[in-house]
């Protein structure tokens, strides 16, 4: 054979998943020297499969780890934006409520500006829905000849009627709570 063309054999072991296996279990089994060099090298080939597949479970493990910080850094660095934009809503908060406690000082009858409270109380309570009603005591018809307490019913209980909600909820307008 000429120099430039080597053995098929040592073609084959030149294979990088053969022959880089091959060449570190020698390179280890020189440098740890032991009695029978033959054994230890077959045992550190039957071993070397395990290993590799510990090294790739424990690279998949760090991988996954590094993602989960990265992804709770993100989180991090979004709540920390989020924070930052907390002053300018609460700024805007601020100013609403005064704007209202103006409007409320200014009227000259606060049943006008319920519809207003309700809006306002669902923006600065950040709340799903709001309503406004009356309590109102169901009474008992009366005759003429009745006295002026007849209407009374000490066994009726107190209802509420709802007159104003935010604008999601005006299905509950008119309606009452027993």
């Amino acid at each position: 054979m000429s120099k430039n063309k080597s053995h098929p054999d040592a073609q084959y072991l030149k294979q990088e998943d053969i022959g880089e296996v091959i060449a570190k279990g020698l390179a280890y089994t020189e440098r740890t020297q032991p009695k029978n060099p033959v054994t230890f090298f077959a045992n550190w080939l039957l071993k070397h499969s395990d290993t590799v597949k510990q090294v790739e479970l424990d690279k998949q493990k760090y991988d996954d780890k590094q993602n989960l910080i990265e992804k709770f850094n993100s989180d991090q660095r979004l709540a920390a934006k989020a924070k930052d934009k907390t002053p300018n809503q609460e700024e805007k908060k601020e100013k609403v409520i005064e704007e209202f406690d103006t409007k409320v000082k200014e009227s000259k009858d606060l049943a006008d500006n319920l519809q207003e409270l309700v809006n306002h109380l669902k923006f600065v309570s950040e709340s799903t829905a709001v309503y406004v009603g009356k309590v109102n005591v169901p009474i008992k018809e009366i005759q003429e000849d009745d006295d002026d307490t007849a209407h009374i019913d000490p066994n009726a209980v107190a209802q509420i009627q709802f007159t104003h909600s935010d604008e999601t909820h005006n299905f509950m307008v008119d309606k009452i709570l027993k």
